[in-house]
């Protein structure tokens, strides 16, 4: 389930965000640090869309970044 803006943006879930942060940590072995300077989040913020019910504005905040990052890198295999 997508989190509803007014304007009637959607955002992704959390647990997708999830997904797509282990692809990059762990199927890619992308450091944490790396990965944090790209989405312009700080450590934190990571460990609580990690680890946590993150805000909504977090979600926000990582969304777009997150979804430009994971369409422009290539994963192995069809799932994406």
């Amino acid at each position: 389930m997508s989190l509803p803006k007014k304007s009637g943006v959607y955002y992704l879930s959390q647990e997708k965000i999830i997904v797509m942060l282990n692809k990059f940590l762990i199927e890619k072995g992308m450091p944490e640090e790396q990965l944090t300077k790209l989405l312009e989040i700080k450590s934190n913020e990571l460990d609580i869309l990690l680890h946590k019910q993150a805000p909504t504005l977090l979600i926000r905040k990582v969304n777009l970044p997150l979804i430009k990052l994971f369409c422009a890198t290539k994963f192995d295999g069809s799932n994406n």
